[in-house]
């Protein structure tokens, strides 16, 4: 049986039970992986992480420019914090597929969607989050949609809870659409311009200060949607200390 040649990138506990998923596949060869190497030093780390795992089943951990040599059918991507060249986007014969990206495309497109779900959901009467599967091309979160899942938010979940929840909803996801997605690339129409509701960027949870002027249901939102350990929570200011604050 000839194996299809999988490259991976990934970080985090789901990262690292994708590509122990992965391995395990007889019809797979995993030809090396790229990882946040600072890993073992994040909040994640007690959990499981892409390095240790890459390790522990015996495949290179490699920089991106290493999968350019060999001859690849596809690349994974789950969780990275890798920006892929347009070169890599390219080389893999089907192609580059962020398998899992934690939310609904193409309404959250950028990062710290989970918590934002959580802040939007009831001035938007929306109370729904996801997860997305799609093909990479050179913007943020804008190629192909392959398909995703959804799953409530309730009022009563922090940033914590819809997170353990979404991530499960992912590695099921990842599991079932494996084997379509190693067969043959599909054609499938681009997310067209405009239709993303909200884009966010990596530092736009920086300010965790609550304003008491706001209404008590915004309060309520911003601080759950922040309750995230070990992570800084919310918090007001008292007499130049911070006074965090939780929902339980």
């Amino acid at each position: 049986m000839k194996k299809v040649k999988v490259a991976f990138m990934g970080s985090r506990p789901l990262g690292a039970r994708c590509l122990e998923y992965l391995s395990n596949q007889n019809n797979v060869d995993v030809v090396g992986v790229v990882t946040t190497k600072e890993e073992e030093t994040r909040w994640w780390a007690n959990r499981g992480t892409v390095v240790n795992k890459a390790k522990e089943l015996r495949i290179p951990i490699v920089d991106e420019p290493e999968f350019l040599k060999q001859e690849i059918d596809v690349l994974l991507s789950v969780l990275s914090d890798n920006i892929i060249s347009e070169s890599l986007l390219s080389h893999p014969k089907l192609g580059c597929i962020n398998c899992l990206h934690l939310a609904e495309l193409p309404r959250y497109r950028g990062c710290n969607s989970i918590a934002h779900a959580i802040m939007n959901a009831r001035d938007d009467n929306y109370w729904i989050h996801g997860v997305s599967m799609i093909y990479m091309d050179s913007g943020i979160d804008t190629g192909p949609i392959i398909t995703k899942r959804t799953c409530a938010i309730y009022e009563n979940d922090t940033g914590l809870d819809l997170y353990l929840r979404i991530e499960e909803i992912a590695f099921k996801l990842f599991c079932e659409m494996l084997p379509k997605i190693l067969k043959s690339k599909k054609r499938l129409p681009s997310q067209k311009q405009g239709e993303s509701k909200y884009y966010y960027k990596r530092n736009s949870l920086a300010n965790k200060e609550v304003n008491l002027s706001w209404s008590e249901d915004k309060i309520y939102d911003f601080v759950r949607a922040l309750q995230f350990p070990p992570h800084e929570p919310a918090y007001i200011s008292a007499g130049g200390r911070k006074i965090y604050l939780s929902i339980k």
